[in-house]
C-alpha cells in the first residue's frame, strides 16, 4: 500500500496526516517526510495515525526516532488517540 502524508498547521503545532503502512518498505521516506517537516515547519508535531492499517517494527520505531528529533528541538511529538496498530502490543506475553 502506497504511503500518503499530508502536512497542515493548527493552533497546536503541525498536524501530520498519515495514510498507508508504515513498514520496512515506507520507513526510510516517511523519517524524511517528518524531518523535513520538523525543520521547515514546527517541532511540535501531531500524529494522525487513524489511515494506517498496519505499522511493523520499523514503522514504530520511526515514531520513536520522531519523537526524540522533536524533544532535540524543543518540540514533541504526540498521537492525539492511540492508533489500533499499538492495541496488541500491550497484550503480547513479555
Amino acid at each position: 500500500m502506497d504511503l500518503t502524508v499530508r502536512v497542515r498547521p493548527s493552533d497546536q503545532g503541525t498536524v501530520v496526516q498519515v495514510g498507508g503502512d508504515l513498514d520496512i518498505e515506507t520507513n526510510s521516506s516517511f523519517q524524511e517526510i517528518l524531518r523535513y517537516v520538523l525543520r521547515s515547519y514546527s517541532p511540535r508535531l501531531l500524529l494522525d495515525l487513524a489511515n494506517v492499517p498496519f505499522m511493523d517494527c520499523a514503522g514504530l520505531g520511526s515514531l520513536v526516532l520522531t519523537r526524540r528529533r522533536a524533544e532535540m528541538r524543543k518540540g514533541r511529538c504526540d498521537s492525539p488517540l492511540p492508533p489500533r496498530q499499538f492495541a496488541g502490543l500491550s497484550r503480547q506475553p513479555g
